[in-house]
């Protein structure tokens, strides 16, 4: 039984390398086997994690090492020989099956406080959308959904849908709509408001297709200073984008419904988020930091910050610090002193013009 599924799975992944290899345009798509090198390698990772796949880095390198054995098998390589070896892949291999990764408040913070009003308009939609990135490659005009639905209630949308012309066809063929936020679609119909040489949206000058949106990032990465850019993923701002929609509301998040968040990202079940699912459940077993019980109980009340004066009987004297226990320091207006208090002793400090 494991010896079939290996095969099938040895025969999936190879066939998706033929597919991707095939459709690579002037010319950069490899003939023969012992043509496929490194860096070819390296870009059907990217496009496994990237583009329509959608692949976690994780299934993405399993998918690369099969297709190293295939290749070392042709060849004729000894063991451990080909245009990878394994510890290329180590820290993705490593990750198994964990929680999805998304970006930090800080790693977003970094990246958008560097880039230009384009660059904003363009990785807000990814983040704030959850499409693919073809999905972003193939945004048009007409995408563009604003109603009026009554006054003061306005539906904000972006519709995704294959347009065969452009040679563009959704994951599963279906056409969806995904709310957007109004600034987000400010951006988006000031964009579609310049003038450019094609419908697209995030075309390039040339008004085709921009097939280069993660050199982009990577590019922003290296601006804002972040560590290793390489670890800076287009699907990335997908992921965060889930777990934002399924995040409790408490935590920050939307806390959108399960089954509307499937349909928002263009899936037929909910499997394909139980990966965020879990990750949002796990962060709400988080218990909130509270203040010690001790603290609780010897801290003032809101609106105790005056009490009387333990020298001349003024009500307007103000509780300068409350410690732990029940001490305290007590400045009167009237008398100018400063009286420590402690187990009902009083102790006369200094005059407030002193200290």
């Amino acid at each position: 039984m494991g010896a079939k599924a290996t095969k099938k799975a040895h025969r999936h992944d190879l066939r998706e390398f033929e597919a991707w290899n095939e459709s690579l345009e002037n010319k950069k798509g490899k003939k023969f086997v012992e043509e496929i090198d490194k860096a070819h390698m390296r870009r059907f990772f990217e496009y496994l994690v990237d583009d329509e796949p959608g692949n976690c880095p994780f299934t993405a390198a399993w998918k690369l090492m099969r297709l190293n054995k295939f290749i070392r098998t042709v060849l004729k390589l000894d063991a451990g020989k080909g245009p990878i070896k394994k510890s290329d892949y180590r820290r993705e291999l490593k990750t198994g099956q964990t929680p999805p990764e998304i970006y930090t408040r800080d790693e977003l913070k970094l990246l958008f406080e560097v880039m230009t009003a384009d660059e904003v308009a363009l990785f807000e939609t990814f983040l704030n959308s959850g499409l693919r990135k073809r999905e972003v490659m193939f945004l048009e005009d007409d995408d563009l959904i604003v109603e009026t639905l009554s006054p003061g209630l306005v539906k904000r949308q972006i519709r995704v849908t294959s347009k065969h012309r452009l040679g563009f066809m959704t994951k599963n063929g279906k056409t969806r709509f995904v709310p957007v936020e109004r600034d987000l679609m400010n951006k988006l119909l000031l964009l579609k408001g310049t003038k450019r040489p094609s419908k697209l949206l995030f075309g390039t000058r040339t008004g085709l297709p921009d097939y280069h949106m993660l050199d982009t990032l990577r590019s922003i990465a290296k601006r804002a200073g972040m560590g290793d850019p390489t670890q800076c993923w287009l699907h990335k701002f997908r992921s965060t984008c889930a777990t934002n929609w399924l995040r409790a509301k408490r935590l920050g998040g939307k806390g959108y419904d399960i089954g509307v968040v499937r349909d928002w990202l263009g899936h037929d079940d909910c499997k394909s988020i139980e990966a965020y699912i879990a990750h949002v459940r796990e962060e709400e077993l988080i218990e909130p930091d509270e203040p010690e019980p001790a603290l609780l109980k010897n801290s003032p009340k809101p609106d105790s910050t005056h009490t009387m004066c333990p020298i001349c009987g003024c009500t307007d004297a103000e509780l300068s610090s409350t410690f732990i226990g029940g001490s305290r320091i007590v400045f009167c207006p009237r008398c100018q002193d400063l009286v420590y208090e402690h187990d009902g002793k009083r102790t006369l400090l200094k005059k407030r013009d002193q200290v």
